[in-house]
């Protein structure tokens, strides 16, 4: 098993079914303020893509947004 810490939101996203580098790559994502939406429609599943979605949505206007 891989050494990691999984933090917010890394959790968030992994606890609803996104595989490992997915959550981190969203995590990265949030933390840059980027746009994750070419990651998260790029999620096979259609239930874990829709969690995602909802999970990205909230984070956009998370007040952490953009801060490293």
């Amino acid at each position: 098993m891989p050494d990691f810490k999984v933090g917010f939101p890394d959790g968030q996203y992994m606890a609803h079914g996104v595989d490992t580098d997915t959550a981190r790559e969203l995590s990265d994502i949030f933390r840059r303020g980027d746009d994750p939406q070419p990651i998260i429609d790029a999620i096979e599943d259609e239930e874990v893509r829709e969690v995602a979605q909802r999970i990205s949505d909230r984070l956009a206007t998370h007040s952490a947004r953009g801060q490293g």
